[in-house]
């Protein structure tokens, strides 16, 4: 992102707060600056920056020019569409948070796709400094408490508090089947997150688990029976599939219509498999639950640019009342990037 600091700041008398911006928007290059040079040369302020800072200025300047780069954000004390000097160093200061139902177990899903769509390593760099960061909301049913806990950071502000808040959010499905309509928790959550400008994304699948490519899943050791049978399911099956538990513990006809007639297909041998069997076992019998140790698989070697795709290929497939993003993985990550 380009930054343009306005002439007006090197007018005013505020030398520490643009120093302080300056430092934090250009340590480690994380951000690109402008600032109309003929304008500030003579100014107090510029002469008193760094000589570093001012070379800085002037070849990044000199760049903007030459590229005819337009600037993504503006810092001005004059302009009311602009942050000023303390709204600017508020906002900047802290990291580009991806709030997540749980942090620690949802977070080797969105570094593997960071991972293997981030075409220019952008997202990959910010990880690295700590300039993204992975927020814990505590569970689906803890978003907007989470939110507005964070909102409140910015009351003493002059914008309404959702302008300040770096935040992108990314959550379940939670359904169980393609034409499952969400359920009012979830409901809510949208509500709340379309009221403050919070945005966020949906996943078109169950649960992020849902998106591990089925070379991953075949890597698992043990547990073949629950494995095998799942690998022979329909990928749209798989979508809705509960990789943790399987189907309920009764008999099939007893599911409710939407889950019957999604499976409805799958032969009996393995609706058999899937009510007796559970990958849940296999972890609570080493003392480690699926929830933890699930996700690490996002890890595998088995994961790659190439499997993600091939796991959502048939999204495009979809019938029209409920049509599929075919790139949704690629596209999650540039939104993310373009709050950076």
């Amino acid at each position: 992102m380009l930054i343009k600091i306005d002439k007006d700041i090197f007018e005013g008398e505020n030398f520490r707060g643009l120093n302080t911006l300056i430092q934090i928007l250009s340590w480690k290059g994380r951000y690109e600056l402008f600032i109309d040079l003929p304008f500030v040369l003579d100014s107090d302020l510029f002469k008193r920056l760094d000589e570093d800072d001012r070379v800085n200025i002037e070849g990044q300047f000199n760049k903007c020019v030459t590229e005819s780069k337009r600037p993504g954000f503006h810092v001005s004390e004059s302009e009311d569409n602009a942050f000023n000097i303390e709204e600017a160093i508020r906002f900047f200061t802290q990291p580009v948070a991806i709030v997540l139902e749980n942090s620690l177990n949802d977070g080797p899903f969105v570094r593997a796709i960071i991972e293997h769509f981030d075409k220019k390593g952008i997202l990959s760099e910010h990880l690295k400094n700590s300039w993204i960061k992975f927020g814990n909301s505590g569970g689906k049913d803890n978003f907007v408490n989470y939110l507005s806990a964070e909102l409140r950071t910015f009351r003493n502000l002059p914008k309404e508090n959702h302008h300040y808040l770096r935040a992108f959010v990314i959550t379940d499905s939670d359904k169980k089947f393609p034409d499952m309509e969400q359920e009012n928790d979830k409901k809510r959550i949208i509500e709340f997150l379309e009221e403050n400008n919070i945005p966020f994304h949906i996943l078109e699948k169950r649960e992020m688990e849902n998106y591990l490519p089925d070379e991953a899943i075949d890597s698992i050791p043990d547990n073949r029976e629950f494995i095998d049978a799942y690998l022979r399911l329909k990928p749209v099956q798989k979508d809705y599939f509960d990789l943790e538990k399987g189907f309920p513990n009764r008999n099939f006809e007893q599911l409710s219509n939407g889950i019957k007639d999604l499976f409805r297909g799958v032969n009996e041998e393995d609706k058999k498999v899937f009510r007796k069997r559970s990958l849940a076992e296999k972890y609570k019998s080493s003392g480690q639950t699926f929830k933890s140790e699930f996700p690490k698989l996002f890890h595998s070697a088995k994961v790659t640019k190439e499997t993600l795709l091939k796991r959502c290929a048939h999204h495009s497939d979809k019938p029209e009342k409920h049509p599929y993003n075919p790139k949704e993985l690629p596209g999650l990550v540039e939104r993310i990037a373009k709050l950076l």
